[in-house]
């Protein structure tokens, strides 16, 4: 099959988790004939080279988080760069399959074909006209309505739509998605945090070496961004309940927010006098995510319910699975019908329900002992061999259209 893939990221990411470095280099390998729409990796090298040789490269510029000044004015760059190569390529070549990876491709997709003669996979975890919203960020009310528009185009043109839960995949029929065609299959584990005993005790040694952290203290760990969507207030409000429950405990933090919330969150924590007990880290390269994460005896993810984070499978609940960690999340309807009893589950915006189910797991050890074949399962199950494995099934049968309803190809963790 002659299949183009259309990313916004670059390929390889350096994330480490994104869904087209999987796919493109899998279907490649399959001896399928793909080409890759995508920004230009920052990745370079002979193992880089070797492992992607077999795929035609087309490269747009790349992007920055909308939340930054610049950040609309360079994704809406990319967008016009990307809809041009796009033109150009269809001009140029037929491709069997089309698949876009995520909201600004999908679109970008619908805009260019009118009258498609082959199938167009999608995929969208992510209820951008929502977020924006809850970002609060410029012209938020006229903007959420175009990209709801946006989005409806996106459902209605794919021939094949690919969401996270089943819950995802109910809230999409506002946007007229015709069930049918839409198929559940989460994001897998991040591809190199190869859980290693010895080297997880080496990095948390290490890492809490670096930040003063003793190896008896323990440590309370969040990553990702930091916004009121992401609950890190909530956390703060949990804390004072939590060092009084639970001796010597530090709450690393790493991540960054807009300049008014970060400035609100020490505000928050100088009122609890915690201030020795919380150590902020501004990003860092995710190939050291792994180290880092290694420090916790509990992961945490706070946040407040939207659309996306109530059906999603959040990135960062991916990596501490993966590091084999205790966690503790909102209850998404999402996570929990996708992911079970391995996580533990508090209500929305309770501090208190928070603070006393991160003191029991700190304070005792049955949780993790319970758990630890049903993780090793769920890593297992989301490897993303797994996951494209079944991609490949689904475009096979989208081209040669022997399924009527997709459904048949959700992909269950607990099956």
């Amino acid at each position: 099959m002659k299949i183009l893939i259309v990313a916004d990221g670059p390929v390889p990411h350096p994330y480490m988790n994104y869904r087209a470095d999987p796919l493109a280099k899998y279907l490649a390998d399959r001896a399928h004939d793909v080409s890759v729409l995508c920004a230009k990796p920052i990745i370079s090298s002979d193992k880089w080279t070797k492992s992607y040789e077999n795929i035609n490269f087309i490269y747009i510029p790349e992007y920055t988080s909308i939340r930054k000044k610049t950040g609309l004015i360079r994704r809406t760059y990319q967008l016009i760069s990307m809809i041009k190569k796009l033109s150009e390529s269809f001009k140029k070549e037929k491709f069997d399959v089309v698949r876009p990876i995520s909201f600004v491709p999908a679109w970008a997709v619908s805009t260019v074909i009118r009258k498609p003669n082959f199938p167009i996979i999608t995929n969208l975890s992510d209820f951008y006209s929502d977020l924006y919203k809850q970002f609060e960020l410029p012209a938020s009310l006229s903007i959420s309505r175009l990209l709801q528009k946006m989005e409806r185009d996106i459902v209605t043109k794919s021939d094949v739509f690919i969401v996270d839960s089943p819950t995802q995949r109910k809230y999409w029929k506002n946007w007229m998605l015709e069930e049918k065609k839409c198929i559940v299959l989460p994001h897998g584990i991040p591809r190199s945090y190869n859980h290693n005993p010895s080297n997880s005790k080496t990095n948390n040694l290490r890492v809490r070496l670096k930040y003063g952290v003793k190896k008896s203290t323990k440590v309370v760990f969040y990553i990702g961004d930091i916004s009121r969507l992401d609950g890190l207030d909530i956390l703060i409000e949990a804390a004072p309940i939590i060092t009084k429950q639970c001796e010597d405990v530090k709450f690393i933090i790493i991540g960054s927010g807009t300049e008014k919330y970060m400035q609100m969150l020490r505000q928050q924590i100088r009122k609890t006098k915690l201030e020795k007990c919380f150590i902020f880290i501004p990003r860092i390269p995710h190939y050291h995510v792994p180290s880092y994460i290694a420090t916790a005896d509990v992961c945490v993810a706070p946040f407040r319910i939207t659309l996306t984070s109530n059906s999603s499978i959040p990135n960062k609940i991916l990596e501490y699975i993966a590091m084999k960690k205790l966690v503790v999340a909102t209850e998404g309807k999402g996570i929990k019908e996708t992911l079970g009893d391995i996580i533990r589950y508090v209500e929305p915006e309770n501090s208190y329900m928070l603070a006393d189910t991160v003191s029991d797991v700190l304070n005792e050890n049955l949780f993790a002992d319970r758990l630890g074949k049903k993780i090793e399962m769920v890593i297992s199950r989301l490897n993303w061999r797994n996951i494209v494995q079944r991609e490949e099934l689904i475009i096979k049968a989208a081209l040669n259209q022997e399924v009527q309803d997709f459904r048949v190809f959700d992909y269950r963790l607990h099956e």
